[in-house]
């Protein structure tokens, strides 16, 4: 199964980091402790989850981590920069 562009990845993965900045990826947290608690973005992150589940391509699965980690640390950029 092909997974979705990197410009998904962005507005997907951005979209849940932004609403949860306190979490520490490094720390490998298990998705089941961060809440959501919009029903559209609960509904985006199962999707998105299903697609992940089913995916047999390491190397695509690696692209993924690698991108989420550098999306969250461009998200803590732009949060810093807002004095929040």
């Amino acid at each position: 199964m092909e997974l979705l562009s990197h410009y998904t990845y962005f507005s997907i993965l951005f979209g849940h980091l932004f609403l949860v900045p306190s979490i520490q990826i490094t720390k490998m947290n298990n998705p089941n402790d961060i809440t959501l608690s919009n029903p559209s973005k609960m509904f985006e992150y199962e999707k998105f989850s299903r697609m992940v589940d089913t995916c047999d391509d390491v190397n695509e699965l690696r692209k993924l981590v690698k991108s989420s980690y550098k999306l969250y640390l461009k998200q803590q950029e732009v949060v810093s920069e807002l004095k929040i």
